[in-house]
């Protein structure tokens, strides 16, 4: 995300469309988000799945700043039936979301 993004661009860099772009206007200045979903393509409760499916559509070593990203996180909804456990994460896993500079941002629910 970034008040600048040059979405075509971005998107040309990646090789892979995004799922979604938003333009919100809440915050000064308008903040644009490129999106990619792994909804539909995984059929796991595993978030780490889901984070392993997006991280193999994302080239490995792109200068994100060049197209005006501000932020990279991945952004996981995570929700308990029973309102125990959570996701968890390898340490693979964990590093190459830092290698490739993304944060990690999971919203939890619990029924």
């Amino acid at each position: 995300m970034g008040g600048a993004l040059d979405v075509p661009e971005l998107t040309r860099e990646l090789g892979v469309a995004p799922t979604r772009v938003t333009r919100a206007r809440s915050g000064v200045p308008a903040l644009i988000v490129w999106s990619l979903s792994s909804e539909g393509h995984v059929a796991s409760a595993s978030l780490e799945d889901h984070i392993g499916f997006l991280l193999a559509r994302l080239p490995k070593r792109v200068e994100y700043e060049r197209f005006g990203v501000t932020k990279r996180d991945v952004f996981c909804f995570w929700e308990s039936a029973s309102g125990h456990g959570g996701p968890a994460f390898s340490v693979e896993m964990l590093r190459a979301l830092a290698d490739a500079g993304f944060s990690l941002d999971i919203d939890f629910y619990s029924v």
